[in-house]
């Protein structure tokens, strides 16, 4: 999401120092990365003539597209365009198809329903979430424009199958302040139902909690969602930005005890229980009373998600993916009320993975987005083709499943 970097921080990943333990252990795993796509400059699945006026109107300005988010069920990836600060993006929300060979993006649930300034669409897609017991594609939509807000920010559910809203929820003032930016979103299932959706808002540093039963939802801010001074420096490839955003990433662990975050500008991990989250009741000392950071990351990270053993967040410093076996570390130290962040290991060395971002489990593999969204920000991107792709979407084999399907998934197909 662009104002996910527009808060851009830093996170980090490699080796990462467990707290009031020894250093953890930084182990590489030998993977293969397949490329699924590849883009130097994004492209639409439309018709030429459409396409050529598009652009005349400049309706289409192909070098403000900038592929962010994704997520991915039985192989078919949903993807994520940002636009709340750039012009000339016909669709925020889209899936990925390829024709010939080549790779194109199509609207969801089509173009009519990414209209800006009709509150019915997709205003812009700062983040999506697929839960695979029900086909259900979760939206996180920033209803911002090109600095324009249409529409008020909402949480929208769509039917996968039937491509028709099943769900929306409309933000209140209440949890809502006027610097908020909804970054992103976990899922958490409650007796076999996908009940609570838990939203980062990172410049206003709040985490938002949606109850899709009761259609409400209320928030917890605290400390340890706020962005750091002093680690505000990313670097990529030897180019620098500089952020002091707060909590960006988020996801829930599978058997749907505990929910871990990261703030952009932070390198402190933190686990917050779920029955603290559920209650709408819970004031912000029992939040405090219950929040546990456990370790220190010394990379930047973007993006964090979780499968049935593991956590997985990339290193953007070493252009890697690390996965922290959260199982193994359980064993160690005992539980998961006492676990750190210890046993880290990298995906694919010996691949640079050109700022990666948006990562998800499907059928055993870790799916993912690089953007070089650093050289986006600062200018530096090149749409030539002498650079390479700009954009692409990987995966790599990791032999979890997602962590929606609960401890007891069915077994993936390599």
């Amino acid at each position: 999401m662009m104002a996910k970097h527009i808060v851009l921080s830093v996170f980090g990943i490699c080796v990462i120092i467990a707290i009031a333990h020894a250093n953890g252990n930084c182990q590489n795993i030998e993977g293969k990365i397949k490329i699924m796509h590849e883009w130097v400059t994004l492209d639409y699945d439309f018709p030429s003539p459409m396409k050529r006026s598009l652009i005349d109107r400049k309706l289409l300005i192909p070098e403000n597209l900038v592929l962010v988010n994704m997520d991915v069920i039985r192989g078919r990836i949903f993807t994520t365009i940002v636009r709340t600060f750039k012009p000339g993006i016909p669709a925020s929300l889209n899936t990925v198809i390829k024709r010939n060979g080549k790779s194109f993006l199509k609207p969801f649930p089509n173009l009519r329903l990414n209209r800006a300034g009709d509150c019915k669409s997709i205003q812009s897609a700062s983040s999506i979430k697929i839960d695979p017991n029900t086909n259900y594609l979760w939206v996180l939509d920033e209803g911002q424009v090109n600095n324009i807000r249409f529409c008020r920010r909402k949480l929208v559910i769509f039917c996968i199958r039937t491509k028709k809203e099943v769900f929306r929820h409309i933000f209140p003032d209440s949890v809502l302040s006027e610097s908020s930016v909804l970054l992103d979103l976990t899922l958490d299932r409650d007796q076999d139902l996908t009940r609570y959706a838990y939203v980062v808002d990172s410049i206003a540093s709040k985490l938002i909690v949606v109850d899709v039963v009761v259609n409400k939802s209320w928030l917890f801010s605290h400390p340890s969602m706020e962005g750091e001074a002093n680690a505000g420096n990313i670097t990529v490839n030897g180019e620098t930005l500089f952020s002091r955003g707060g909590i960006n990433s988020i996801s829930t662990t599978s058997d749907f005890k505990f929910v871990y975050y990261f703030s952009i500008a932070s390198f402190k991990t933190w686990q917050i229980p779920t029955s603290i989250l559920r209650n709408r009741f819970a004031d912000s000392i029992t939040f405090d009373e219950n929040v546990r950071m456990i370790g220190i990351r010394q990379h930047h990270a973007v993006s964090l998600t979780s499968g049935t053993r593991s956590f997985f967040f990339p290193a953007l410093e070493i252009n890697d993916i690390l996965k922290w076996y959260r199982k193994q570390d359980i064993l160690t130290d005992g539980s998961e009320e006492e676990v750190n962040l210890r046993t880290l290991q990298r995906l694919s060395p010996t691949t640079a993975l050109n700022f990666a971002d948006g990562m998800h489990i499907d059928n055993g593999f870790l799916y993912f987005v690089t953007n070089k969204f650093h050289k986006f920000r600062l200018g530096t991107l090149d749409f030539s083709g002498d650079d390479g792709p700009n954009f692409t979407i990987g995966k790599i084999f990791v032999g979890e499943e997602s962590y929606l399907l609960g401890t007891h998934p069915k077994p993936y197909k390599k």
